[in-house]
């Protein structure tokens, strides 16, 4: 609580901030005008509106990208999901339109995908994508 004792201690032009309703005294709201102490409250709206979109675009993100989805002998993992050795990692799981590369199992892609052709292959058959040379 901020009280007159608080404020009596202040200098002149003085700054309060308020970090919530009803954290300063009223007799102390008064001495802040008398003694030209500016006192502010925080204002979390704006928090509220960026915690809501944060929340909505995380949905989007686990609904649409993040995923995975079995094709028999191997998985098409996207948004973060940690593929097994020769799963083909995609840009989107419920949308895919791109090809990043075959999972080296450790979170990274392997750097020689001949092994996997055919997964790269049924992958973009499945989806309609073109599959890159490099990959």
């Amino acid at each position: 609580m901020i009280t007159r004792n608080v404020i009596s201690k202040m200098k002149k032009n003085g700054l309060v901030i308020d970090g919530g309703s009803g954290t300063v005294k009223r007799d102390a709201i008064r001495d802040c005008a008398e003694n030209r102490i500016e006192l502010l409250r925080v204002d979390i709206r704006n928090s509220f509106r960026a915690q809501a979109e944060l929340i909505l675009s995380s949905e989007a993100f686990v609904n649409s990208i993040q995923g995975k989805k079995s094709m028999g002998e191997f998985e098409v993992v996207s948004g973060g999901i940690i593929g097994k050795i020769g799963d083909v990692i995609v840009d989107s799981i419920s949308k895919p339109r791109e090809i990043i590369g075959i999972a080296d199992g450790e979170g990274g892609l392997l750097k020689n995908t001949k092994k996997f052709k055919r997964n790269l292959s049924s992958v973009a058959k499945k989806f309609k994508i073109s599959v890159d040379k490099n990959t």
